[in-house]
């Protein structure tokens, strides 16, 4: 661990302290964390800037520690775009300066209830999975294209009508959860991992966790027990779970319960199943609609 931590500090004296003549890039350079930041980066810079994203497919966001290797590349990024709210408590070992962009400063966050721990395992008073909101995606996007355009001043507009065209694609989006969610028998989902409260405020059901929005905790036998006892109440067919979840206790909930485990995906990061596929945030949220559809019984699809 202390030879680990010597060569952070090592490389955290490089990022902050090296000359800034470092090779210049054809295209603007920029370094995302979660894939929803990647993916609007990804359309809005096009060919005109080469963006890449610090977390490989199908690793887990919340508990991820950037290598060296990593932090080599964030150092000749010429921005870095990042989520804040807590998310990526590393960064604030970091002083990224003026090429760091913290997206959460921009768009309109979820205050987590006074009688909420998971803040302190988080480091933030937020729900950080605001990319689940498309109107803050929205944001996100405006804010990544006027960053872009201060970076290529030529290529301003290019990006302005990059960002306008994925947030006309969020609109669509937005319309067609209104729609598939708009007539629904049940009106809560349950789930291990509570990702998902911006869809849920913004189209209206309810949310039960084992284990709030830490995911990482383990749920003590109580609250397994009490979140059973709901599910049996509610004749609930399907249990929600993350990709990169481990499973087991949702399983073995369901198969008490008589129903089935399906993945939600948050789009915190993505598998490497669906890198493969080249699925992006609208494909992978169409098919969050249906399994949402599925599990809340809607009639809109």
């Amino acid at each position: 661990m202390k030879r680990f931590e010597t060569l952070f500090l090592i490389l955290l004296l490089f990022f902050t302290g090296c000359s800034k003549s470092h090779q210049k890039h054809s295209n603007v350079s920029v370094v995302t964390t979660t894939y929803a930041i990647y993916d609007a980066a990804k359309y809005i810079g096009g060919k005109d800037v080469d963006v890449s994203m610090l977390i490989p497919p199908g690793r887990e966001i919340h508990t991820f520690e950037p290598t060296p290797q990593d932090i080599i590349k964030l150092k000749k990024a010429d921005l870095i775009f990042y989520n804040g709210a807590g998310l990526e408590p590393w960064s604030k070992r970091f002083d990224f300066g003026a090429k760091g962009v913290d997206l959460s400063r921009y768009v309109q966050l979820r205050k987590f209830e006074e009688d909420h721990h998971d803040h302190h395992t988080l480091h933030s008073d937020y729900d950080p999975h605001y990319w689940l909101d498309f109107d803050n995606m929205k944001r996100v996007a405006e804010v990544i294209a006027q960053k872009l355009g201060e970076k290529e001043p030529a290529k301003k507009s290019l990006f302005a009508k990059r960002a306008k065209e994925y947030e006309h694609m969020l609109d669509d989006l937005d319309a067609a959860y209104k729609r598939g969610l708009g007539s629904c028998k049940k009106d809560t989902i349950f789930v291990n991992h509570n990702a998902y409260g911006y869809l849920a405020a913004r189209y209206g059901f309810g949310v039960h966790s084992l284990v709030g929005l830490s995911p990482d905790a383990e749920p003590d036998p109580k609250t397994v027990q009490k979140i059973l006892e709901e599910i049996r109440k509610e004749g609930v067919g399907f249990i929600f779970y993350e990709p990169f979840e481990n499973s087991a206790v949702l399983d073995s909930i369901a198969k008490d319960a008589n129903a089935k485990t399906i993945p939600l995906q948050p789009l915190g990061n993505i598998t490497a199943k669906e890198a493969a596929q080249h699925l992006g945030y609208k494909e992978i949220m169409l098919e969050n609609l249906h399994k949402l559809s599925k599990g809340l019984e809607c009639n809109g699809i």
